[in-house]
């Protein structure tokens, strides 16, 4: 039995051999300081940038503010405003041509025709590529159901203004005139409430804004630019562009063609304040995926010599 089993004990001897070498040859992660030093600090920054960001956005909203409206428009050429009866009439010629006379009260408004229309359409459609009229309301704080309840208590009144957008002068109605935007006009004019009392010669009554289209960032940049290159004082922006955030903004919005509305100012604002803490947040995140990558990453494998088998074995 000895003879027997004696020539199989070299073979076992040789497998664990064979897997202890294996064992050895598997490389080990190394512990690189470096590299955990640069993830920390790139970690720490990061924090610590986002919850500067965090504090600057909470600031910029308690300083400036964020309102929010609710528009109704009014599809009907009659309907009455806190009891005072108002009629929209058109005296247009067959090709659109003409005027928009809005009665509220004793007074009237007479409107010329901006984007004439030849098409038989009930007039409020006819006229809502330049024409709306719309109530509207201040909902800051309330949601749909909350505003809706102030509102039919009287607690968050209703205005109904009308809005019109005029093209640049000489521009024909259309894709010019859509294209264009830096010379549109708005014109709101808001119905003037009776006061408690009133009789009916004292109703009536419209209250005029002229706003115009913003500028966009790209002009406005431009222009910045070519001040400090001339050494002037940075330039302002025009007073009586529109302003993000008031209803008259939204309003303005009712009647611009869809994709024509002025882009979203966040970031000109709080983000652009704050552009150190942005840049500093961002190369934090590139220099942490990148320390950890190479942290973690194996070493190279190193070649082991092979063992060699002898005739005995």
């Amino acid at each position: 039995m000895s003879t027997q089993q004696s020539p199989q004990q070299p073979a076992r001897s040789d497998a664990s051999a064979d897997a202890t070498d294996r064992a050895e040859a598997r490389p080990l992660v190394p512990f690189r300081p470096i590299p955990w030093a640069v993830a920390a600090i790139a970690l720490a920054a990061l924090i610590t940038s986002v919850a500067l960001l965090a504090q600057a956005i909470a600031a910029y909203q308690n300083r400036e503010g964020r309102r929010q409206f609710y528009y109704s428009p009014i599809e009907s050429a009659e309907f009455t405003f806190r009891g005072v009866p108002v009629r929209v009439r058109e005296e247009v010629d067959e090709l659109g041509r003409g005027q928009v006379v809005v009665a509220y009260g004793p007074d009237e408004l007479r409107l010329e025709v901006q984007i004439p229309n030849p098409s038989p359409l009930p007039l409020i459609v006819r006229q809502q590529d330049w024409f709306r009229i719309m109530a509207w309301a201040d909902g800051t704080g309330m949601n749909a159901d909350e505003f809706e309840a102030a509102r039919q208590s009287g607690e968050r009144p209703e205005h109904v203004v009308i809005v019109t957008r005029s093209l640049a002068p000489g521009s024909p109605a259309g894709s010019w005139g859509d294209i264009w935007r830096s010379e549109w006009v708005f014109n709101l004019y808001s119905l003037v409430p009776p006061p408690d009392g009133a009789d009916s010669e004292q109703r009536g009554g419209f209250e005029h804004e002229r706003w115009e289209y913003p500028e966009s960032p790209r002009a406005y940049n431009r222009r910045v630019d070519a001040a400090r290159l001339r050494g002037d004082p940075v330039p302002e922006r025009n007073p009586r562009e529109l302003r993000e955030g008031t209803w008259q903004h939204g309003a303005a919005m009712l009647v611009m063609p869809s994709g024509s509305a002025p882009p979203y100012t966040f970031n000109r604002g709080v983000l652009l304040e704050n552009r150190h803490l942005v840049a500093i947040a961002s190369i934090a995140i590139l220099a942490l995926m990148v320390s950890v990558a190479i942290a973690l990453a194996p070493p190279r494998p190193t070649p082991t010599p092979r063992r060699t088998r002898s005739a005995s074995e």
